[in-house]
């Protein structure tokens, strides 16, 4: 995510049970989705209008956008922590290389993953690799 000699900062102090200042406790729950393309906008949409799922078998969900079937999982994050929504607040060019801060806007403990035509476990293992991964770190610390 940083970009060499770019510094990058993030606020909002996370807690003992992994979520962010009382603020973001205070909301409604989201849903947070990862989707295989970018899009031009960023920020809050009314997903459940426009993006409408359906379950499947073996806990895969189908749907479709602009017509491209999409195949999409519920990723849970292990106990303890949370999958973060963050929102680029300054970026500024300075002696010491590029600045780049960035607020929390909300916290999740799963998400939606989501690719074209296939589970995502065939290409978003970078994902599920580094879940296991925090998994193990936090076993081996207790």
């Amino acid at each position: 995510m940083t970009e060499e000699g770019a510094n990058t900062t993030f606020t909002a102090a996370l807690i003992s049970d992994g979520r962010a200042d009382n603020q973001l406790e205070q909301k409604k729950p989201s849903q947070l989705h990862s989707l295989p393309f970018s899009m031009d906008f960023n920020g809050p949409a009314l997903v459940s209008k426009f993006f409408q799922t359906e379950d499947g078998a073996n806990g895969l969900k189908a749907a479709l956008f602009r017509g491209h079937l999409l195949l999409g999982k519920t990723v849970r994050a292990p106990e303890g922590f949370a999958f973060y929504a963050v929102k680029e607040s300054e970026h500024s060019q300075s002696e010491e290389g590029e600045m780049r801060t960035y607020n929390v806007v909300d916290s999740v403990p799963s998400m939606d993953v989501w690719e074209y035509d296939e589970p995502p476990e065939s290409r978003k293992k970078c994902l599920q690799n580094a879940l296991v991964a925090l998994q193990i770190a936090n076993d081996l610390a207790n």
